[in-house]
């Protein structure tokens, strides 16, 4: 009888643990794919600003100051 008690006790034990890591492991991949999705938006408005860089690379051998700061300051404001 001890060991049917024993036996109930460490399969209550088991099921118990098994819905508490369960749990964990949902919120830590919530977490991550919060996580992704931040990065990928940030990559995203990296990209968009590098796609446009041709401009500024001209403007900036012909050394025209006033039309760099013209070009690039959309750009720093989009990533930001």
């Amino acid at each position: 009888m001890l060991s049917t008690a024993a036996a109930l006790i460490y399969v209550t034990q088991i099921g118990q643990l098994r819905t508490s890591l369960d749990a964990q492991m949902r919120g830590d991949e919530r977490v991550f794919l919060t996580q992704i999705a931040s990065d990928a938006e940030g990559l995203e408005r990296a990209l968009t600003a590098t796609t446009r860089i041709d401009t500024l690379l001209d403007t900036f051998e012909a050394r025209n100051r006033e039309q760099l700061l013209q070009r690039a300051k959309p750009l720093f404001e989009e990533l930001r």
